[in-house]
């Protein structure tokens, strides 16, 4: 795999949350590595220096990307350069380091949402994260029903629906337009994140906030599990918008917006689970 490959493939990712697509790029830059083509170890130490800093702006919205790619960069930054074959081994167990601190916090999140969840409860969810994968693992024989919007334009919601199927849970897929509809049957609502902000305001897939304020509505609670490598220092980030042709609509004069990301206030959040 080339670098530019891997930066393609991470900016074209639509299948992934936030955590799980920072495994995928820390997995790939140990691939770029290995298959490095030079002969120096200096040049490979800056050749990925320069690949971590471009995977971490291709997706902006994704804190947890960048957050992660900067603690390998810190990492190899303390490497010695001497020998290319040692080098390279020592960026691959850099980067299983990072990645294994990262799951070791997302079980920690996913097992304290499970602890929240009572017997019989029924839960809304959106989009697809590893994080809520896990989640539901731990708390299957908790859950009594799971409402899965569809995520438009991606759908991610199907493939959460599905792997929530596998798990033998009482899965109910919906459209958006159909969130205020059933929220009054939720106990609770739970979502990822694929940042939090410096004030405690979440960027996650275009929707949330829209789940957000029906729950606030019809008093269910709120709640936000996301591990504290999410956790951004700014008060505000880019919002990724996609291509347009993924909504359909190319119709002259028609003005088409795939804003892929929005942010719910903290006022909104009942509570976050890190």
């Amino acid at each position: 795999m080339q670098a530019d490959e891997l930066v393609r493939q991470v900016e074209e990712d639509r299948q992934h949350g936030a955590s799980e697509l920072a495994f995928v790029a820390l997995q790939g830059v140990t691939v770029v590595a290995h298959q490095w083509s030079g002969s120096r170890g200096y040049l490979l130490k800056r050749h990925m220096l320069k690949l971590l800093a471009r995977l971490g702006e291709v997706r902006p919205s994704m804190i947890a990307l960048q957050n992660l790619l900067n603690q390998l960069a810190a990492r190899i930054k303390r490497l010695p350069a001497t020998d290319l074959r040692e080098l390279q081994h020592e960026i691959a167990a850099a980067a299983d380091a990072v990645v294994e601190n990262a799951r070791l916090a997302q079980q920690h999140a996913a097992g304290g949402m499970a602890d929240l969840i009572s017997p019989g409860d029924v839960v809304m969810t959106y989009s697809v994260s590893s994080t809520m994968k896990l989640m539901f693992n731990l708390a299957e024989e908790k859950v009594g029903k799971v409402y899965v919007p569809e995520s438009r334009p991606g759908n991610e919601g199907a493939l959460l629906a599905a792997y929530l199927s596998d798990l033998h849970l009482d899965v109910h897929y919906i459209t958006e337009a159909q969130v205020n509809l059933f929220m009054p049957q939720c106990d609770k609502v739970i979502v990822g994140a694929d940042a939090v902000l410096s004030q405690g305001d979440v960027v996650n897939k275009a929707g949330t906030s829209l789940l957000a304020l029906s729950a606030h509505y019809h008093h269910v609670p709120f709640y936000v599990c996301a591990e504290r490598f999410k956790n951004c220092r700014r008060r505000q980030l880019p919002l990724e918008a996609m291509d347009p042709v993924e909504l359909g609509m190319s119709h002259e004069g028609v003005s088409v917006h795939n804003v892929y990301f929005d942010i719910t206030p903290t006022a909104l959040v009942t509570r976050r689970v890190s």
